[in-house]
């Protein structure tokens, strides 16, 4: 089953072919062993910035995504906001906010039917 996402797909298939599930996986695990010191956070964010281009060369080899416009969604905007929300407890501007980012995450959730059915 490729990611590219056709305008025939169903909402719930844009939602699952555009959320990179293997990419947030690996940042979840990488987060988890991470202590919560705020000396550490160099690390999470430094492992942020070498998923983002795994994140492109996983869609554009292994699953065969074509349309850019998808690349940079999924690679500049929703993973982002899934690492932001599993990260959640490293980011101490946002403590007593925390409803922000679940509501970033509800918000490009809703965002992605719109947004996949462009072509390139």
């Amino acid at each position: 089953m490729s990611r590219e996402v056709a305008t025939n797909d169903s909402y719930l298939d844009k939602v699952k072919k555009l959320i990179p599930a293997e990419v947030a996986a690996a940042f979840l695990a990488i987060n988890a062993s991470i202590p919560l010191d705020d000396s550490k956070l160099k690390f999470a964010v430094g492992f942020f910035i070498v998923l983002i281009p795994i994140c492109i060369a996983y869609l554009r080899m292994f699953e065969r995504v074509s349309n850019w416009l998808q690349i940079a969604f999924i690679s500049g905007i929703a993973f982002p906001v899934w690492a932001l929300n599993i990260a959640i407890d490293r980011m101490e501007f946002l403590q007593g906010n925390l409803f922000v980012a679940s509501g970033l995450l509800v918000l490009v959730t809703l965002i992605v039917p719109l947004f996949a059915g462009r072509g390139p």
